[in-house]
């Protein structure tokens, strides 16, 4: 009797990651990114009041799902490797933080 081996998928062929439903931190994070524009890691953990490991995976699926953008840390003089990456608000952000709101408001 031969034991099946079930391979993980290569990465080019995995699921993408899908936003379901915007949780507190992930409201938090584009609350502070909204309100301040540009802002790097140290100060969205100081804005928000998020450790980084608390911080670090709602800024992965935020810019993931597209309502973050994290543009290359060389366009403001930063080194790519020990600065901390700049997030900016992106429009689609800024429809979802609006909608729910409104959604929240009429509860």
């Amino acid at each position: 009797m031969h034991a099946t081996i079930r391979k993980n998928r290569p990465r080019t062929k995995r699921q993408p990651l899908i936003l379901r439903t915007v949780g507190p931190r992930h409201f938090k994070i584009l609350t502070a990114i909204e309100r301040y524009g540009l802002s790097d890691t140290h100060h969205l953990l100081a804005l928000t009041g998020l450790d980084y490991r608390n911080f670090e995976a709602p800024a992965r699926d935020l810019f993931h799902a597209g309502l973050v953008d994290r543009p290359p840390n060389k366009k403001y003089n930063r080194d790519e490797l020990k600065d901390a990456q700049v997030y900016k608000n992106a429009a689609l952000g800024t429809d979802c933080k609006r909608s729910a709101v409104t959604l929240s408001m009429r509860a």
